[in-house]
């Protein structure tokens, strides 16, 4: 009977990395999905005041029609904002042990991808996720907001 080798640590070390970086990106884009709503609601209260101010500002006719268009964005942002909290929290308030979970979750496996890898590696894995998160966002082309 043939007995089996193990595997050399460059594999080993790569099968780490592999699963520690599916790992910190899987569970980051969950957090961000969540994160990303609250800093959304931020920008879109400033893009609402420009358009408040712009619209009031505007010689008569100038803007004609364009504020059936700031209703829409009002709505849209509106429905953002109150959609956003019942994804952290509870209806009384408390944070949500799904989102606790995921926080905890991804403090530990950083602290996992520091052991294995080291510290720079966190580093590298979040440049990893910003670089795909960009180019996704170059490559919609849903139309969506």
């Amino acid at each position: 009977m043939k007995t089996m080798t193990a595997l050399c640590p460059q594999d080993r070390d790569s099968l780490y990395k592999r699963y520690l970086f599916w790992l910190y990106k899987t569970t980051r884009d969950e957090c961000d999905r969540i994160e990303r709503k609250f800093t959304q609601i931020a920008i879109d209260k400033e893009i609402t005041r420009f358009l408040d101010k712009a619209l009031a500002g505007s010689e008569a006719g100038s803007l004609q029609g364009v504020d059936v268009f700031i209703g829409e964005w009002r709505r849209y942002a509106a429905q953002k904002a109150a959609d956003a909290p019942r994804m952290k929290w509870t209806d009384a308030g408390a944070l949500k042990p799904e989102y606790a979970f995921l926080r905890l979750k991804l403090r530990a496996i950083e602290q996992a991808i520091a052991k294995y890898l080291g510290k720079k590696a966190i580093k590298d894995f979040r440049r990893l996720c910003e670089e795909a998160a960009m180019q996704g966002i170059l490559q919609d082309h849903s139309g969506r907001r």
